[in-house]
This record gives C-alpha cells, structure tokens and sequence, in this order.
C-alpha cells in the first residue's frame, strides 16, 4: 500500500498513473518536473473509483478533481477516452470497480 492516510491499492493506482501521465496537464512533465507530480490528484481519482461505474463517471471524477485542483473548469467530456482507458485497464487487471 501507499504511504496516506487512507489506504491505496498500489495496483489500481499505478494502472491510474500510467493513464494520467498520458494527459500530462499543462506540459508538466515536458517542461521536466518530476512524475509525481500528479500523485496527489491520482490517489484523488483512485479514492473516488469506489463510486465510478462506467468510463464517463471516471471521466467525471477526473474534470472534477483537475478542476478543483488547478482552479479553473475542466469538462469531463474531455477525459472520456482516458476514463474509458482506465476501467478498461482495471477491469483487465482485476481490479475493482464501482461498489
């Protein structure tokens, strides 16, 4: 499990990271900070996962928590093939999804 105060499946977040690194929001990463530098909105969305039961509900979860993170509004229409990406992968991997 990961270091926090809740505990995290270290599977289910790395699958998460792996797609969230894709987005690569505001070039980040690019412009060389660290890859950790999202963890703190991955183990956001992965704590939310227990109520997402399809792609767009993740897709929802993730505008959400970028929104409130970096103070301006993202819709979730943009991160429909990246939710998708992630249930799909946790579903492959047998990871839980929804309640």
């Amino acid at each position: 499990m990961l270091k926090n105060n809740k505990k995290i499946d270290k599977k289910t977040f790395l699958i998460v990271k792996s797609v969230i690194l894709k987005i690569d929001l505001y070039s980040l990463l690019k412009l060389g900070l660290p890859e950790d530098e999202f963890d703190p909105e991955i183990k956001s969305i992965v704590a939310q996962l227990p109520n997402c039961k399809s792609p767009l509900d993740i897709a929802h979860t993730i505008a959400r928590i970028f929104s409130s993170s970096f103070g301006e509004k993202f819709e979730p229409d943009e991160y429909l093939e990246y939710g998708q990406e992630i249930f799909n992968l946790l579903r492959d991997n047998g990871c839980k999804i929804g309640n």
